[in-house]
């Protein structure tokens, strides 16, 4: 494991509301504070969600990068991967801490092998590649 992403969802009730889990925003923020090089990873809801959790990781000195939201779980509909990314730059004007991933960007992936570690210790390629956005290099487990 090279990095370490603790996704964060907005404030409190907002978080909780989303992961239906009572304490997971307290949960989040320890793990923050545990390890020196995690970051807070967000899947863009909307520009109001996202400044909430930019202004958490400013206040915990702690990058933040967002991700475009994925239709999965349940988010039965997501923005238009145009309206995220334009109000993702939008964003990135007002907090130095915040970095858009590849999927809100035209800039191709960085990383050979990007998987995603599920909290039940299931492996799934790039969340991004579920809504079509073909920039990562590799598409599947292999």
């Amino acid at each position: 494991v090279n990095e370490i992403h603790v996704s964060l969802y907005g404030e409190q009730d907002i978080h909780e509301f989303i992961t239906r889990t009572r304490r997971s925003f307290d949960y989040a923020k320890t793990v923050l504070q545990w390890y020196k090089n995690a970051s807070i990873v967000t899947p863009f809801f909307n520009l109001q969600q996202v400044h909430q959790v930019a202004t958490i990781g400013e206040k915990l000195n702690i990058p933040v990068r967002i991700t475009s939201l994925v239709n999965q779980g349940r988010c039965n509909i997501a923005l238009p991967i145009e309206k995220q990314r334009a109000d993702a730059h939008f964003l990135t004007h007002f907090f130095k801490n915040v970095e858009l991933t590849c999927s809100l960007t035209d800039v191709p992936c960085q990383y050979e092998e990007k998987y995603v570690i599920k909290p039940d210790g299931s492996i799934m390629n790039c969340a991004s590649t579920k809504q079509g956005i073909k920039t990562c290099p590799k598409y599947n487990l292999s």
